[in-house]
């Protein structure tokens, strides 16, 4: 398996609300760590900048920073989240904090697909049920990704994804892991036509 990710179906938790529209991926994942040369431990970079003073030290009760683990499991953001760059380590360092499902108004279109190759569920919802979730902050919602539904204690919330975007995350699978599983498959398509 060339990405290591967890299967994603159901995920319950209190989601964190990222404020605000056109959140890019400097914002995300600030460009002075590029020089880094694995992705373990991106975690402490997500939204550096935010929840860092001047000096690079922690603010203790940045909500960033403060949410418990458990928490940090669903973002609720805006619109045009994950715009600018086309960087992967946005998507690895929001995994690494925790993250493994994003709910936004809408999605930078490479972002979207850097995250579900990265084991990321991103999920647009349009403005409308962003808001509906957004009414009741700090109420747990639960993302069930195979039956496309979000539940609330008093809501309940369809969603579209791509179907080849849900089979990846769903079985832990990128494009290349399902590329060398079909080669058998792509072998015998070759020799049928390699005989005529």
């Amino acid at each position: 398996m060339t990405t290591a990710f967890d299967p994603i179906i159901v995920i319950r938790a209190a989601p964190l609300e990222i404020h605000g529209d056109n959140i890019d991926t400097d914002q995300i994942f600030p460009a002075q760590f590029l020089t880094e040369t694995t992705r373990e431990g991106f975690g402490k970079y997500a939204f550096y900048g935010w929840r860092t003073d001047g000096a690079g030290k922690y603010i203790d009760d940045h909500f960033l920073n403060a949410v418990r683990p458990e928490n940090r499991k669903i973002i609720l953001a805006g619109e045009n989240f994950g715009c600018g760059s086309s960087r992967e380590h946005a998507p690895w360092a929001l995994r690494d904090y925790g993250v493994k499902v994003i709910l936004a108004h809408s999605l930078a279109d490479i972002f979207r697909n850097n995250c579900t190759k990265n084991g990321v569920a991103a999920i647009e919802l349009g403005a409308e049920k962003i808001n509906r979730l957004k009414a009741h902050p700090g109420e747990e919602i639960e993302v069930d990704l195979e039956r496309q539904t979000i539940r609330t204690s008093k809501d309940a919330i369809s969603f579209e994804i791509d179907a080849f975007a849900k089979q990846s995350l769903l079985t832990g699978k990128d494009q290349l892991d399902m590329l060398v599983e079909a080669k058998g498959r792509i072998r015998a398509f070759e020799q049928q036509y390699a005989e005529i």
